[in-house]
């Protein structure tokens, strides 16, 4: 019997999150036989190569290299080893419901190119307590806990109240694999949607929103195999957290994939200890790389949040600018590209930790260009119908 699934899974010292994992794809309803696990241990130094020898009912390749890959180099080695005809990306730290694999290999049925993600139906929870945990989290985990804890099974019950948590030196699990079956992981769950405002808005499709790709988060994508073929794999020039996803999401999204938010069921996200701060210092890094492989005006207008707009009002000037390629195309030349360089500027400045100023006088930009360009932004002002292309020009002028 060929082989129709292949889930893809990276992790780095995740176990026994990826453990648990691994027991809820045992109890999925799609047949084991069609269906191909390949979780790839980006040289963890926990318990993780314990699952060399993992034997589920489906097939399972347990890949471990010699250094560490990054994100995206252990992503492609996963997806270089699948056969199915469809991947599904997976966060090894993930557990998903019994019907999640049937939803993804229906949705891949047609015709249609569709790249699915769930990103309102997100949802994290606790299955171990590790005393890493930041401060929000050990706070979080235990008022969790006093509300919750005579939901939680006997066993889990009499370990969590007989354990000094404070005290403990080690992770301490808190479900069995019987555990995960039943589900009983999502007494310590807890909503945390992705850009909840932003799908209540536009819907799962993504309706008049034209950035779809920010949606495309491997903690679960699914997409037709044969797609790699003309849009290829993950990019490998990034270095720690972020933006392999949102570029990976970009490619897709420009090829013409229809990106679409998952309504069926919800995916449940392990907690671990983090370090926000220096997610966000990598994140930023990264973006800017995105940014610079692409120079998408989308990509850089997004560099907006990070001073005081918001998504929807991104959109707006996204939208603004399609509509001017549309209906002028090839004009407005030196607008547009003092656009994109005054984009670079505000993401190159927020990372040297910079205050975010007179973006004109350290563009580099020739004077003759600018003058152009502040030309052609007067003009499209008396046209009446850019307000927020030439208001945010004006915004950035102003900072």
């Amino acid at each position: 019997m060929s082989i129709e699934v292949s889930i893809v899974m990276n992790s780095y010292n995740k176990y026994p999150q990826c453990l648990y994992s691994l027991y809820a794809l045992e109890y999925q309803t799609f047949p084991h036989k069609k269906m191909e696990v390949i979780l790839v241990d980006d040289t963890s130094s926990d318990e993780t190569p314990l699952l060399a020898n993992y034997n589920p009912p489906f097939i399972f390749k347990y890949i471990r290299p010699a250094v560490n890959q990054g994100r995206s180099r252990a992503k492609n080695i996963g997806i270089a080893e699948a056969t199915g005809h469809i991947i599904i990306m997976l966060d090894a730290e993930v557990i998903v419901e019994p019907d999640f694999v049937r939803q993804q290999y229906l949705y891949h049925q047609s015709e249609e190119l569709v790249a699915v993600t769930t990103c309102f139906n997100h949802r994290s929870t606790y299955t171990v307590y590790d005393p890493q945990f930041n401060s929000n989290q050990l706070k979080h985990f235990q008022n969790l806990l006093n509300k919750k804890i005579r939901k939680l099974p006997q066993k889990s019950k009499l370990l969590l109240q007989k354990s000094k948590l404070r005290r403990v030196n080690g992770k301490l699990e808190i479900f069995s694999k019987e555990d995960i079956g039943k589900g009983r992981y999502k007494d310590l769950s807890f909503p945390t949607p992705y850009y909840p405002h932003l799908i209540q808005k536009f819907q799962e499709n993504f309706h008049e929103f034209l950035l779809p790709w920010m949606f495309v988060i491997t903690h679960k994508l699914s997409f037709k195999r044969s797609l790699l073929d003309d849009i290829g794999n993950f990019y490998e020039g990034f270095d720690g957290y972020g933006s392999e996803d949102w570029e990976f999401g970009y490619r897709l999204y420009k090829y013409g994939v229809k990106i679409i938010d998952d309504p069926h069921g919800c995916i449940y996200h392990q907690e671990h200890p983090r370090n926000s701060a220096n997610d966000e210092r990598e994140g930023l890094s990264n973006y800017i790389i995105f940014f610079k492989r692409h120079r998408g005006f989308d990509i850089g207008a997004l560099s907006l949040c990070w001073i005081g707009k918001d998504e929807l009002y991104v959109n707006e000037v996204v939208k603004e600018y399609v509509k001017l390629c549309h209906e002028h195309p090839g004009e407005y030349a030196a607008f547009i590209e003092v656009y994109k360089r005054l984009f670079e500027l505000v993401l190159d400045q927020l990372y040297a930790q910079n205050n975010v100023m007179k973006l004109l006088d350290i563009s580099g930009l020739e004077s003759s260009v600018i003058m152009i360009a502040l030309a052609e932004k007067g003009r499209l002002q008396n046209l009446g119908v850019y307000n927020h292309l030439t208001q945010t020009m004006d915004f950035l002028l102003s900072l």
